[in-house]
């Protein structure tokens, strides 16, 4: 070939590999889960609301910082979220010196206030006097659009502390009244007052009310068949009703019904809705419709069986469907719901839906209670997470109403350890999640929380969650899984790989204790998982929650098997019959493989294993190996003999019966001595046997040629 033409030869291939090199493969895509954005220190309060009309909500928050606390306005501005606005809360204290607000000593909420202009923020805070106790409560409005920047506007001022306050429209007007409830140390209502919106000021609808004893907390809403809302409560330890409302001149109205025609002398009935001039509720065993017109008395306009646990909540545009949430017979933790009319007619059947975590609460069953979890969120969602009417969320599903009253049910992040506190942004795009549950925004408890977590995430990552924003647990490392997938391992454990968005929560649970509880501080993180205590080979349980900023929830659970003793073993070997072979059997602990003459055997599920290995007719030793998943051995050895195993013959007893039957026979078969004379002959004489009896003396007669050389001497 031509030196030219091979040089060709040669070039050719090697342009075509860098041209297939060059060729761009599938792209590897790293793992991007959705940005969330975390709010800087703790929160104490937080509402969501469209501060400036713009269509867009705001988020208002109470915050600690060094010098007390801070009320901060957060806005979504060029697809970022940054502070609009700061200011710290002073008190004025009894000395006319204003001191900072101690959001760890001074309660504080949030409202969102409907008045002629909107809907406005007031923050209502209860303070500790000198002496310790709860003296005062006072609101402001808080304006971000003063001249002089964000500021607080004195709404009112009450000698007396409370403690829980409600947002109703009494006479449906568009603005809004506060119901306030004194609550005393065995947490009853004792003290109601109704405050009425006069410009920036609040001014007592009428007198205080002392309410009759064992009240507890209030739910608003339309409840007379007049427009216009009332608080209703329990009251007599749940044998009566209290309803707080105005009156057509708006005055305050206080009214007072017995329970005892509902449920019985001996029975409850607890409030849990109100809406289209119903109040539905539970007692032991039925759900309830009840109407009470105003200055009338109550009668039930429906009843429906429910089951234990059971909650309600209002759906449809108005509130005039009835949600109701009960215990699922068939699973311990799960839920059925279906839907009803406002006279709680079912309009469909039970639909159930599993617990999230139902596995880890499995393995937890003991000690649960005092483990803090982060179970899923569960109860009404204003808003709908963004899609509109009211909405419930219930293990991980959102559940809304059709146009012809069918229940719609569809799985979204569990919100497990994220609680929502509302949609914000543009066209509610954004929803704020919370590790601790807040009151609604049109509820105030003023009670001393701790400080919690607050952060925004995408609400289209909550109803449709990437694969980037679950988190996965690998198989534990370095471990033998038996059969049963049980693991096996030493002292030392073993150890998982948790893939998960930073900053999820890892939660271990070892013998429903909790063992770990971190952040993930990077994509991946390595989870330890080992007993509590060491004492000797034991069986431990272990369950994995991992939490993700949005809401996700995964879980892993394992029993695992910890080897620090030898495995314990029973061999036995028993002979084949008229066979060259011999059977060992025996038994073995778990967690370890036996073998029989080097030859691995096959282990039943109860622990037993059965072999037969060759003998011969003389004895050999064969040995059984035990051997646990951590290299303990334990071994046995043991004799075997083919044929016939005559080692466990009794042979003393064997020897004396032949010794006995060989002297029977010598005795049958042996013949009798003859008296008659006998002779023997020979080549040399003739021998005579004479009658001894007869006293002579012996005597034998040679035969034959006998010469006299050859004759026998005396």
């Amino acid at each position: 070939m031509p030196r030219a033409l091979r040089g060709r030869v040669i070039l050719g291939p090697l342009l075509l590999a860098f041209a297939l090199l060059a060729i761009p493969g599938p792209a590897v895509r790293a793992a991007t889960p959705t940005p969330i954005v975390t709010l800087p220190g703790e929160t104490y309060a937080a509402i969501v609301v469209d501060l400036d009309g713009g269509g867009s909500a705001e988020i208002v928050r109470i915050r600690d910082a060094v010098s007390g606390s801070q009320l901060e306005t957060w806005r979504l501005a060029g697809g970022t979220w940054r502070i609009a606005g700061s200011l710290p809360i002073f008190r004025r204290a009894l000395d006319g010196v204003l001191v900072p607000v101690e959001p760890r000593r001074d309660p504080m909420a949030l409202l969102a206030v409907r008045d002629r202009r909107g809907v406005r923020p007031l923050l209502v805070a209860s303070f500790v006097a000198s002496d310790g106790r709860q003296c005062c409560t006072s609101g402001w409005w808080y304006d971000e659009r003063g001249a002089g920047g964000p500021h607080l506007v004195p709404a009112f001022g009450l000698p007396d502390a409370f403690q829980q306050a409600y947002l109703l429209d009494t006479d449906a007007d568009g603005v809004d009244e506060l119901a306030t409830f004194e609550v005393d140390q065995a947490g009853t209502l004792t003290t109601l007052s109704l405050l009425r919106q006069r410009g920036d000021r609040w001014d007592r609808a009428g007198p205080d009310v002392r309410l009759p004893e064992a009240n507890w907390g209030g739910v608003v809403g339309e409840s007379d068949g007049v427009p216009g809302d009332e608080v209703v409560t329990i009251a007599d330890g749940a044998r009566a009703m209290l309803r707080v409302g105005t009156d057509a001149g708006g005055r305050m109205l206080v009214e007072h019904a017995s329970t005892a025609v509902l449920a019985g002398a001996d029975r409850s009935f607890f409030p849990s809705v109100v809406s289209a001039g119903r109040i539905f509720g539970n007692d032991v065993s039925e759900t309830m419709a009840v109407r009470w017109p105003r200055h009338g008395s109550v009668s039930v306009a429906g009843s429906v069986a429910n089951s234990a646990g059971g909650w309600l909540a209002g759906l449809g545009s108005d509130g005039s469907r009835l949600l109701s949430v009960g215990s699922d017979p068939n699973d311990e933790w799960g839920a059925r719901a279906r839907l009803l009319d406002a006279d709680l007619r079912p309009l469909t059947g039970n639909q159930t839906v599993a617990s999230p975590l139902a596995a880890i609460l499995d393995f937890t069953r003991e000690g649960v209670a005092a483990i803090d979890l982060p179970y899923p969120w569960s109860g009404p969602v204003a808003g709908g997470l963004g899609v509109g009417g009211n909405a419930v969320v219930l293990n991980g599903h959102l559940i809304t109403t059709g146009p012809g009253d069918d229940l719609r049910m569809r799985a979204i992040a569990a919100l497990a350890g994220a609680y929502p506190v509302g949609t914000a942004g543009d066209d509610a795009s954004w929803i704020v999640l919370s590790n601790s549950g807040y009151p609604p925004p049109r509820e105030a408890s003023l009670r001393v929380q701790p400080g919690t977590r607050t952060w925004l995430a995408p609400t289209d990552a909550i109803l449709n969650p990437r694969p980037d924003d679950l988190a996965t647990v690998g198989d534990p490392l370095a471990v033998t899984t038996l059969p049963d997938g049980t693991l096996a391992m030493g002292d030392n454990g073993f150890d998982v790989v948790v893939t998960a968005p930073t900053d999820s929560r890892i939660i271990l649970i070892v013998d429903a204790r909790l063992r770990t509880d971190v952040r993930a501080a990077g994509r991946t993180s390595t989870i330890h998982v080992a007993p509590q205590e060491l004492s000797g080979s034991r069986t431990f349980w272990a369950a994995l929650l991992v939490t993700t900023p949005i809401g996700t929830a995964t879980t892993a659970t394992w029993e695992a098997h910890v080897l620090r003793d030898p495995p314990t073993l029973t061999a036995a070997a028993t002979t084949e019959a008229l066979r060259f072979g011999a059977t060992v059997s025996g038994s073995v602990s778990r967690a370890a493989t036996v073998a029989v003459d080097g030859v691995p055997a096959t282990i039943n599920r109860d622990g037993t294993f059965r072999v037969t290995v060759a003998a011969s007719p003389w004895p050999r030793d064969v040995l059984v190996t035990a051997t646990d998943a951590v290299g303990h051995r334990t071994v046995t050895a043991l004799t075997v003999i083919g044929l016939v195993d005559y080692r466990w013959l009794p042979w003393p007893l064997l020897v004396v019966a032949a010794t006995t039957l060989v002297g029977l026979g010598l005795y049958v078969l042996a013949p009798r001595l003859r008296r008659e004379e006998r002779s023997l002959t020979g080549t040399i004489g003739a021998f005579e046997e004479l009658d001894e009896t007869s006293g002579g003396p012996w005597t034998a007669t040679l035969a034959g040629d006998a010469s006299p050389d050859e004759r026998p001497s005396d």
